[in-house]
């Protein structure tokens, strides 16, 4: 069972503060909903026209942090959390104009050793009560994240098409992070409120619909179809660029492309000659890099085509009229109906389940391979540059280490990562210590060894005559100090061999 599905049902406690909140938000206009979801952070935006806004957060109910919010003059506030924890429930609360939002939670992104699950859909457009039924079906499933495919509305430039999008979507968008690609209706005039509501993870100036992220062992490419993105144009140069990195880094399996239009459909949109264009200029390259496969919408309905080993999928059934379709030889499967998509990545294999909102199942099919040849560098770290643990070593340092970037003593030896890395000494192995350590041996040595020969010498003098064996006794005391720090010595010796074999990086594992 996923980790979300655990706390879908929340205890009477909670139904009872919403009850009590829901007279007291009017403040907050629209929202909260999450975007930018990493293992390190996330950002929640709401709708309120109070200049003023604030989120509670912690890893309990009790809260404990607060974040001050962005605010623009257009009613979106903003608030990005940073430096997180990986795969770790969080709970959060909005405040605009002192009046607080029902607490909220999510789950961070996870190490990419770790399964993930995810939602795609599209073109939720012009049917709410449809809208509402997919919404309600994708929560019940309650995966890490959401990917929309566009088409979010009929008309963008219209205010009250977005007031009944929210309605609904935020229902599913306050929990599960939102990762949207912007469709041709949003592209005619509603580029702005498209900008407005949604913060991509490399959003700047108009390329809020452009942008790359990596969530688990999984890439996500995003393209705007409203660009430029035929050979020498920069997002294309962009792709190539994103493509290349992706199938360097080791911890990559798989990458997932993502764009409005389908290269290839058996529908009203398949023979238009801009989605033609699409196909020409796009499926060469993923088809040189071996992408696992390609999420669009664009056509009403749920399309599976296999073309040249790779499987391109259609998912515009999220609200909009339905179109029908008429299979070519591409087509794996079709169906005019409502519909999304549940994918779920366990190490090299993708699991993929086309399903109508009254959860029965389209077609289920898999999808295994290991993306990419993985001898390069591994993607760059958000926050690697903080110190989580206040250990002394970097989280970027960590990562790349053997150590817990979470865990000040990752051996539980109660020697600090920090201060066992620069002694010289293995920070993952509880029978390594710093060489202080053997400074406190070598004073009980001493202290010992001098009660066992002050006992000896007296024992062997006792027969002497005494005056002359207290001299004597005084000049093998001093060598038999002499000998004990040769001994200690010895001991320094030996913590020096630890050291030798742990000079690769002061960490054996």
């Amino acid at each position: 069972m996923s980790k979300h599905l655990k706390i879908i049902t929340a205890p009477l406690l909670f139904a009872a503060m919403i009850l009590f909140a829901s007279t007291t938000i009017a403040d907050v206009r629209k929202g909260p909903w999450l975007m930018n979801l990493s293992k390190r952070g996330v950002t929640i935006k709401w709708e309120s026209y109070n200049t003023t806004g604030q989120v509670k957060w912690g890893e309990t109910n009790a809260l404990g942090n607060v974040t001050q919010s962005d605010y623009d003059v257009s009613g979106i506030h903003t608030v990005t959390l940073e430096c997180l924890r990986p795969d770790t429930q969080y709970f959060y609360q909005v405040e605009s104009g002192g009046s607080p939002t029902p607490v909220e939670w999510f789950f961070t992104s996870v190490e990419p050793d770790q399964p993930i699950r995810f939602v795609v859909y599209g073109d939720t457009r012009d049917n709410l009560d449809d809208h509402q039924s997919v919404v309600e079906a994708i929560i019940a499933d309650a995966p890490d994240f959401v990917i929309q495919t566009g088409d979010m509305v009929d008309i963008a430039i219209f205010s009250w098409e977005w007031d009944d999008f929210w309605t609904v979507e935020q229902e599913m968008t306050k929990n599960f992070p939102y990762f949207p690609v912007m469709g041709n209706h949003e592209f005619w005039g509603g580029q702005i409120n498209f900008s407005r509501y949604f913060t991509t993870p490399v959003a700047s100036g108009t390329d809020y619909s452009q942008y790359a992220y990596q969530f688990g062992n999984s890439y996500f490419i995003f393209l705007d179809i409203g660009k430029l993105y035929t050979p020498l144009s920069p997002q294309h140069s962009w792709l190539k660029e994103r493509l290349d990195a992706a199938s360097a880094a080791p911890d990559i399996k798989h990458c997932f492309m993502i764009a409005h239009f389908p290269p290839f459909s058996a529908a009203n949109h398949g023979d238009d000659p801009d989605v033609l264009l699409f196909r020409t200029v796009m499926t060469p390259i993923y088809e040189e890099y071996g992408i696992d496969l390609s999420f669009a919408g664009h056509d009403h309905n749920y399309q599976h085509s296999r073309v040249n080993d790779i499987d391109y999928i259609v998912t515009g059934g999220g609200g909009a009229d339905l179109y029908g379709v008429d299979t070519e030889p591409w087509t794996v499967a079709g169906e005019r109906t409502l519909n999304y998509v549940l994918v779920e990545v366990a190490g090299n294999l993708v699991t993929l389940t086309a399903k109508r909102p009254d959860g029965t199942v389209i077609e289920t099919f898999e999808v295994e391979q290991d993306f990419g040849d993985g001898d390069g560098d591994k993607l760059p770290e958000l926050c690697a540059d903080f110190d989580y643990d206040e250990d002394g070593l970097t989280d970027g340092a960590e990562y790349e280490m053997c150590t817990d970037p979470y865990d000040a003593d990752s051996d539980n030896d109660g020697w600090g990562d920090g201060a066992e890395q620069e002694a010289g000494t293995d920070p993952c192995d509880e029978s390594s210590f710093p060489a202080a350590d053997d400074d406190v041996d070598d004073d009980a040595d001493d202290d010992v060894d001098d009660d066992v020969n002050d006992d000896s010498d007296d024992d062997i003098n006792d027969d002497a005559d005494d005056d002359a064996d207290d001299d004597v006794n005084d000049d093998a005391d001093d060598d038999s100090a002499s000998d004990d720090d040769s001994a200690s010595g010895d001991d320094d010796e030996i913590a020096g061999d630890d050291d030798d074999n742990d000079s690769s990086g002061g960490c054996g594992c």
